[in-house]
């Protein structure tokens, strides 16, 4: 089923905690996160192209093992527009420890 996608609704982003088809995406490992500190995460998205563009304003992220979602103001610009797409190039890669680059 395809959802109509507007600025008022959160970045569809595709994950798989399987060995990735994206070429160099990283296969998620397991870590312990201690107290106080960090993890990251990269998330990839395509531009726009012919039109097919729309703004998001928020990304929802529920870390791994977790039930509680958090809600982000979206930092990029605007994006493909993918609801249709069965591989989509919008992603997060897997979680790593440290605040990342």
């Amino acid at each position: 089923m395809t959802t109509p996608l507007d600025d008022r609704q959160a970045v569809p982003i595709g994950w798989s905690s399987d060995a990735s088809p994206v070429p160099g995406l990283r296969t998620p490992e397991s870590f312990t996160l201690a107290p106080g500190h960090a993890a990251h995460t990269t998330i990839t998205w395509l531009p726009p192209q012919d039109g097919q563009g729309w703004t998001p304003t928020t990304i929802v992220v529920t870390p791994p093992d977790e039930t509680r979602s958090a809600r982000l103001d979206w930092p990029g610009g605007a994006v493909l527009r993918q609801d249709g797409a069965t591989h989509p190039g919008t992603y997060v890669g897997p979680v790593s420890p440290g605040a990342g680059g």
